[in-house]
């Protein structure tokens, strides 16, 4: 049984935040990494206030097209907690949560709406400007060698 009186907390401390029309953008400057949270997913992230436990945020889900099951809840936890946009750890048991195959088989919803609906986070590592330099600006590029000749 799932502990009711679990209220996740959005991480909010050094993260720029971006939201567009059907999806946030969230860039974390201590991990130099981006990531795109479906509607789906900012939904709950953005109701992970602290005060809201995880039943009245699977109660809410029908506000954006998804039925109020509590696995949608935890799948949404479990990927937000994987990219590092969680404060603390949740407490919720995975051992029981299913795939998002098994979700969307469970649900009854079909796998091309599944994809746009059920929580999913896309990420990249963005390159600190160390990473990025390329080589020395000031140096003469080689002139391409023909065949059978030596420098």
């Amino acid at each position: 049984m799932e502990n009711s009186s679990l209220r996740p907390v959005a991480r909010q401390a050094n993260l720029t935040i971006e939201e567009l029309p059907t999806e946030l953008v969230v860039y974390d400057h201590l991990r130099n990494s981006m990531h795109c949270l479906n509607r789906s997913t900012s939904f709950v992230w953005r109701l992970c206030d602290g005060q809201t436990t995880i039943e009245q945020i699977g109660a809410r889900l029908p506000e954006v097209d998804l039925p109020a099951h509590l696995d949608i809840v935890r799948q949404a936890l479990k990927t937000l907690d994987k990219a590092h946009l969680l404060v603390g750890k949740p407490q919720f048991a995975e051992s029981g949560l299913p795939t998002r195959r098994q979700l969307v088989h469970r649900l009854g919803l079909a796998a091309g709406s599944a994809a746009a609906l059920l929580p999913a986070i896309a990420s990249a590592t963005a390159p600190t400007p160390t990473m990025a330099k390329s080589g020395d600006k000031d140096k003469k590029p080689k002139k391409p060698k023909k065949n059978g000749q030596d420098d």
